[in-house]
């Protein structure tokens, strides 16, 4: 009777398991850096406009999670010779999607800001300073073609002061 009872057991367990379904493997994409012009992707200063740095395309086959991460980085100085409250560069960066409207306070909105010395005689090209522009956001999508994007809001950038990007790229892991 035990004999039996285990076999059935085992017979049991071995048609369910088989019946479950397989867990999907992650899908990983990524972007490349973004396009170089001049030995930067982009330069922008006190009254420049510009869109996204880099974006991020792929068709989901299934609806779930995707995990998107920037990373790459920015050089930030200031021309001016002003004392005082000047040579202020404040910005904030966020992966989006193109649809999302960009919040300088909402979810993954990472914050950078400065005062950059002013230029003097013993720094006639001025002084500059690294950003990392390293960046993660977790997203719930559905399955099909789905967009991301890095993107900058400035909040305060003094005249003279120019920020430019280096090798961002954006990455993502897709979990069904």
């Amino acid at each position: 009777m035990t004999n039996r009872f285990a076999i059935v057991l085992v017979a049991f367990f071995s048609v369910m398991t088989a019946a479950a379904p397989a867990a999907a493997d992650p899908v990983v994409v990524g972007s490349g850096p973004c396009v170089y012009q001049g030995g930067y992707c982009t330069e922008f200063g006190t009254y420049s406009e510009f869109g996204p740095i880099n974006k991020l395309s792929f068709r989901a086959p299934n609806s779930g999670k995707v995990i998107v991460t920037a990373t790459g980085a920015m050089q930030c100085l200031n021309t001016e010779t002003r004392v005082g409250n000047y040579g202020v560069i404040d910005l904030s960066a966020r992966i989006n999607t193109p649809d999302e409207p960009f919040s300088a306070t909402g979810d993954g909105v990472t914050r950078f800001a400065m005062r950059m010395p002013p230029v003097t005689t013993s720094t006639p090209l001025g002084e500059s300073v690294a950003v990392n522009l390293s960046n993660t956001r977790v997203f719930k999508i559905n399955k099909g073609p789905v967009s991301f994007e890095y993107r900058f809001v400035k909040n305060r950038m003094d005249e003279g002061t120019y920020c430019y990007v280096h090798n961002l790229s954006l990455s993502g892991i897709f979990v069904p």
